[in-house]
């Protein structure tokens, strides 16, 4: 069975938002948690299962309305690249574009694209 290293990337997203929610219900913070490492652990069951992600090269689990694993499917490995809020628009990031985007969501895309690149190498 492929195994599933999480990126420093991902581990940092899932602190902040967990750190985020525990400051306004511990509950709540400690179910998501769990609910985003099991679709973690369970991805090698069916890692195509989920959508093609906005990134070529990744999938998305939308694993609660708000929160959505970015993952690469590699032979031997899933790799979790990013835990990203849904509403971060991280493809659209170009000077022509005719809305803004914050630019955190652009170095999230060119962080993406940036692991992608040598993992299908």
């Amino acid at each position: 069975m492929q195994t599933v290293p999480w990126s420093d990337e991902a581990t940092t997203d899932l602190v902040e938002i967990i750190d985020f929610i525990e400051q306004r219900n511990a509950a709540a913070a400690q179910s998501l948690l769990a609910t985003v490492i099991q679709s973690a652990e369970n991805l090698p069951l069916m890692p195509y299962l989920f959508r093609l992600g906005r990134v070529a090269g990744t999938r998305e689990h939308v694993v609660h309305p708000n929160y959505i694993v970015v993952y690469q499917v590699g032979n031997e490995v899933i790799h979790i690249l990013r835990v990203l809020h849904s509403r971060q628009q991280y493809i659209f990031c170009s000077t022509s574009a005719s809305i803004e985007i914050p630019e955190r969501d652009c170095v999230i895309k060119a962080h993406l694209e940036k692991v992608i690149q040598p993992m299908a190498a």
